[in-house]
């Protein structure tokens, strides 16, 4: 299944993005001052992938529901005129995060709903320099806010 955008917001929303933690936020406050700067669109909560499938006996009108619940979700995706970034925010992050951004790159990168170049990031409150590392491997870009 294509990646799911969902609604696309201005820059200048301000909105709490859905299902972030408290920590999260905060650090989606700070990271967002420079990152929205030349943003033309933000996308939060992006479904990725087709999620696991349903159980059998699963109602029709109840299998959109479960795909939402069982699909990858990326933070947060940022949209500018000559790239796109997929953001990871990790409060302490580990390096399960950068898991996830494989997963997340993988999938995007399967069938693209926005035809830019892409970077996929993580944000974190802490650095770590084995993380960096990494990250770096995987040419994920490692932010500290």
């Amino acid at each position: 299944m294509p990646t799911v955008l969902g609604r696309r917001f201005p820059p200048t929303t301000g909105i709490y993005p859905p299902h972030m933690s408290p920590e999260d936020f905060k650090l989606f406050k700070r990271w967002g001052i420079t990152a929205f700067k030349e943003a033309i669109n933000v996308y939060y909560d992006v479904g990725l992938g087709e999620g696991a499938p349903a159980p059998e006996n699963t109602d029709p009108s109840m299998r959109l529901m479960w795909q939402k619940v069982t699909q990858k979700r990326a933070d947060v995706i940022v949209e500018y005129l000559n790239h796109v970034d997929i953001v990871e925010l990790r409060f302490n992050a580990t390096s399960n995060a950068i898991g996830r951004l494989l997963s997340y790159q993988m999938l995007w990168l399967d069938d693209p709903p926005i035809a830019k170049l892409t970077f996929f990031n993580l944000v974190s409150n802490r650095f770590d320099p084995d993380l960096e590392r990494l990250a770096g491997q995987h040419d994920i870009r490692y932010l500290i806010v």
